[in-house]
């Protein structure tokens, strides 16, 4: 019996057929434009998509028993797939076009009811047209992977302000167990790991944050240490308060403490390239306040985000002890300063600064 054309069966049996005439490569440049087809007619930019270098399905990020596909791409990037992301928070994947705006339209909802979601909303509509390494594969939608350390706390937040809507409760319990499965030791640790990019990284990666981090010459002092920073370490220490105020002279121990709350948790090397910039004085202290190395686009943003969230668990606490557990358990660990390398001699020196507290803050 003739097949009806008009049926789909006829225009079925011819696609398959014409299917088993094209090469594997061919099939994969069929579907590579078919998706960025797709793409342009949703209104996004159809950029050739960035190929991944290392990652695949079989080692996906493992968080506390739940799996997100990971990948870094050819210009470093460290990325989980939009569809991973998604299932991990238990919402829904389908829907075609509506279904890959599911985080955004979330984020918007948050912001709606008064929840300070920071970048998330930019970000969350930036997304990553990705090639996956396996030959073959067919272009996928993906988030920078420290996306989600921001995106869990917001919605931990959402959940404890009882802004997220009863169907949306289990968010806040996922966004938890997620959390608790990088907070030790941060995404961008853990995609290395499981795509196996730690191995075969760079030796000019460190030196890659130094060069984002660190400013080539030496900045304007202005303020960077807030009051209540120095009124917190006093309380937990439970210190003399009476003769502190914001220009007075700080105990050397408060320099220390600062080194290690802030200057060793920046990010690698970081302190050690400050350090190596500044030199000291013939009684061995240094010449020059730290952070006017920092650099204004990353460093001072990265420098100030940090005590915020460092100030934040102070007050959280009652001593020290209970701080520096709340420290650990909130994941703000030091990193690794075993870096060695060259740096310029600085240009010009800081000479008014005579303890390591005044040269900190």
């Amino acid at each position: 019996m003739a097949k009806d054309k008009s049926s789909g069966e006829y225009g079925a049996e011819g696609g398959r057929k014409r299917a088993e005439r094209l090469s594997k490569d061919q099939l994969t440049e069929i579907g590579r434009k078919g998706a960025l087809a797709r793409w342009a007619k949703e209104g996004k930019e159809v950029n050739e998509p960035i190929p991944a270098v290392y990652g695949s399905p079989d080692s996906p990020l493992r968080l506390n028993g739940v799996e997100i596909p990971c990948y870094v791409l050819a210009d470093g990037r460290r990325v989980i797939t939009q569809r991973g992301l998604q299932q991990a928070l238990g919402l829904s994947t389908g829907g075609g076009s509506r279904g890959a705006r599911r985080i955004p339209a979330l984020i918007a909802n948050l912001r709606r009811k008064g929840l300070d979601v920071k970048d998330l909303a930019a970000r969350s509509d930036n997304d990553i047209r990705f090639l996956p390494p396996k030959k073959g594969g067919n272009p996928a939608l993906a988030y920078e992977a420290d996306i989600l350390e921001g995106l869990c706390t917001a919605l931990i937040d959402a959940d404890k302000g009882g802004k997220l809507a009863s169907n949306q409760k289990g968010l806040g319990e996922r966004a938890r167990i997620l959390h608790r499965g990088f907070a030790k030791v941060g995404v961008i640790a853990l995609v290395d790991e499981a795509t196996g990019y730690q191995k075969d990284r760079p030796n000019h990666a460190l030196a890659e944050i130094l060069d984002a981090f660190i400013a080539k010459e030496l900045r304007p002092w202005v303020r960077r240490f807030p009051f209540e920073f120095y009124q917190e370490i006093f309380r937990l220490k439970q210190w003399d308060t009476s003769d502190l105020t914001p220009n007075s002279p700080k105990p050397i121990e408060v320099g220390k403490i600062t080194v290690d709350l802030i200057y060793r948790r920046l990010a690698p090397g970081v302190r050690n390239g400050l350090t190596k910039l500044t030199p000291r004085s013939e009684k061995g202290y240094l010449t020059t306040k730290l952070h006017r190395w920092l650099s204004s686009d990353v460093g001072d943003p990265k420098m100030e985000a940090l005590i915020g969230k460092v100030v934040t668990v102070m007050k959280l606490s009652d001593d020290w002890p209970d701080f520096m557990r709340k420290m650990e358990k909130a994941g703000i660990q030091r990193v690794s300063d075993n870096l060695e390398l060259q740096f310029p001699e600085p240009r010009r020196l800081f000479p008014g600064a005579t303890t390591a507290a005044d040269l900190a803050s």
